[in-house]
């Protein structure tokens, strides 16, 4: 809302109605999520819509870059999965590395989607993947409470059949997502 104020106070009207745009489809998607499972396809729309809102917010200072080799519009996955990590990347990174790069990328095998996000930020803490890897609550005062959140829900929707792995590279963070495949054309639970 504040950069909103900012461009109506200079009058960037175009940017403005752009941006309002991308806001009202990004909450429209946040406020209809009611199931446990939504289409790969709509939670991509929705990293998009969230990606384009943040490339006005700090003037294009990062680059998303999608690479999906599965069919979106058949898989299911539980909504904001990948976009917590998509969230936390451009968060935690985007006023301290210049010209952030973040892949998202998913694959499949035959019974798995393999989900990974990768950027070349500064990754993690040693203390807190220690954590995450012991599978310890990393949060503190309201910080990193969406990786608690995501790691949780996978445990009730899957459990023992989900993997979080997040690790730090030479250059950056890597998180791999691993869930069992839940298809449009399958009518069983999970």
């Amino acid at each position: 809302m504040n950069l909103i104020y900012t461009l109506a106070s200079i009058k960037d009207y175009s940017t403005i109605k752009d941006l309002t745009k991308k806001m009202a489809e990004y909450f429209r998607y946040l406020l209809s999520l009611k199931d446990d499972f939504v289409y790969l396809e709509d939670e991509l729309q929705c990293i998009a819509r969230y990606a384009q809102v943040q490339k006005i917010r700090y003037q294009d200072n990062f680059q998303l870059k999608i690479t999906c080799n599965v069919d979106a519009d058949m898989e299911k996955i539980p909504p904001l999965l990948i976009q917590t990590f998509v969230e936390n990347s451009i968060k935690h990174n985007i006023m301290l590395v210049h010209d952030l790069e973040i892949n998202l990328l998913i694959e499949e095998s035959e019974d798995l989607l393999h989900i990974t996000v990768k950027d070349n930020g500064l990754g993690f803490p040693g203390e807190i993947l220690d954590r995450l890897s012991r599978d310890e609550d990393i949060e503190e005062d309201g910080s990193h409470i969406g990786i608690v959140n995501v790691k949780n829900r996978l445990q009730v929707l899957y459990p023992r059949h989900a993997e979080v792995v997040i690790q730090n590279e030479s250059k950056g963070c890597r998180v791999d997502i691993s869930i069992p495949r839940f298809r449009k054309d399958e009518n069983a639970e999970l």
